[in-house]
């Protein structure tokens, strides 16, 4: 019988209460404007002949990057949401989309070639640990392409950081940033500040066993 320390069960708890907290955001007209901008050029830059490369859509909402991926011509493109309204509509679609925490996710080691994660990594608790999941799934020199608001916006969720520590966690978990620009939003008088990187796994960063 499996015992669970009062730590792990904290844990747990807190790893639960988490997951009540990501703020659905529900897909826009602008989201839409903005893939069509970002996504093209990104995966043409990187891969722009092999169409049966491994993508990864993380946070991947209704699927629209996703179908922009195979309008492109690739062909194995998968997504994970942990919203279930989400992966309903995903599937309705016929994408092949999973409904899990990305954070805690079946993934296979060392798998994908482009990992496109937009408006997401913002809702993470553990951005560090996100990042070493992404080094852990993705391949050697694989793209990924990493979106989130500027820390300095009003309307923010509370766990957004400053673009310099998301840099720093994306450096120490083994990526290169290749490409780091933000771009800016209005509405009237209402103006909102947007970061994207473009990295590039350099090396395998895995955590110690602890239980060795």
């Amino acid at each position: 019988m499996t015992e669970f320390t009062e730590e792990w069960i904290r844990l747990n708890n807190f790893k639960f209460a988490m997951s009540n907290e990501v703020a659905r955001l529900p897909e826009t007209e602008l989201d839409r404007k903005l893939i069509d901008r970002q996504l093209p050029p990104f995966v043409q830059a990187s891969y722009p002949d092999k169409k049966d490369i491994n993508i990864l859509d993380i946070g991947c909402n209704e699927g629209y990057a996703m179908e922009k991926f195979s309008e492109l011509g690739y062909t194995n493109v998968q997504g994970i949401t942990i919203e279930k309204e989400e992966w309903d509509k995903c599937k309705a679609k016929d994408l092949k989309v999973h409904l899990m925490d990305y954070n805690f996710n079946q993934v296979m080691n060392n798998y994908f070639h482009i990992v496109w994660m937009r408006q997401s990594l913002q809702f993470s608790h553990m951005p560090f640990y996100t990042m070493l999941e992404l080094n852990r799934m993705m391949k050697i020199n694989g793209w990924a392409y990493i979106e989130v608001p500027h820390s300095a916006n009003q309307h923010k969720y509370y766990a957004t950081l400053h673009p310099d520590n998301y840099r720093l966690f994306m450096i120490r978990a083994g990526f290169e940033v290749v490409q780091y620009d933000s771009y800016e939003l209005s509405s009237g008088d209402e103006k909102e500040n947007h970061v994207f990187f473009a990295l590039n796994k350099r090396r395998n960063v895995t955590l110690p066993d602890a239980t060795a």
